[in-house]
């Protein structure tokens, strides 16, 4: 456990240059039979008081580039039926990381909670369940972009209806912070459930002005507080 909590505070890119990698230590890749994964992986050494340990290095950059590039769909600018940003300063990571936390994406969709199925690490597929009062609706994501976009479709109440709406969260980083845009598209559903849809798009646009506004001051209020709280 010692070398654990040693090893999530090491020298990896001070001394080989990679940034974003997965850090083994030579004992786990022989108890665990992984030794034949080496043949690319970066020797690696850390000294602490206690002596030293012997490491691998994975350097995930090229994996982490993959996913940043992945594009599974494009929105041409004529589809979208609203869109609003706000302006936050905090950096693109810290508001990636709030947007995906359900206590946080609950203010941009005004919805009492969010609950988000599965476990392990967010990402494409993943499912939040918007709790609207006894009103339930899902929330898939079709797209993960980390520190640039989400992309969900939401199933959305208008009157008398429901449609599927895909619903574009973006980032885009500033000399000051971060500018976070939420965008509406390709509404989809009966003429009837369509027409309701482009009639409650002001008030619904509007709502969302707000909504980015209140996730724009907790987010920076929680930063400056002595303890950074997100309760």
């Amino acid at each position: 456990m010692i070398v654990a909590h040693r090893l999530a505070k090491n020298t990896v890119t001070a001394t080989t240059g990679v940034r974003a990698y997965a850090i083994y230590t030579t004992s786990a890749v022989e108890a665990l039979g992984l030794a034949h994964l080496t043949g690319e992986w970066i020797p690696h050494r850390e000294v602490y008081d206690a002596g030293e340990v012997e490491c691998w290095v994975a350097d995930m950059t090229p994996a982490w580039e993959a996913a940043h590039n992945r594009s599974v769909i494009e929105i041409p600018e004529s589809e979208y039926r609203g869109k609003a940003s706000v302006d936050i300063a905090l950096p693109v990571e810290h508001v990636w990381d709030r947007l995906g936390d359900p206590d946080y994406r609950r203010i941009l969709i005004g919805s009492d909670r969010q609950v988000r199925e599965g476990k392990g690490r967010l990402g494409q597929g993943d499912v939040y369940q918007c709790h609207h009062g006894d009103y339930v609706a899902p929330s898939v994501i079709l797209e993960w972009l980390p520190f640039t976009r989400i992309l969900t479709r939401d199933l959305i109440h208008v009157p008398g209806s429901t449609i599927r709406l895909l619903v574009d969260y973006s980032l885009a980083p500033t000399e000051s912070g971060t500018v976070l845009t939420m965008a509406c598209a390709r509404p989809e559903g009966s003429a009837v459930a369509r027409a309701s849809f482009t009639a409650v798009v002001p008030a619904m646009m509007k709502a969302v002005e707000g909504a980015l506004g209140v996730f724009k001051e907790r987010i920076e209020t929680e930063a400056v507080s002595p303890a950074g709280s997100r309760g």
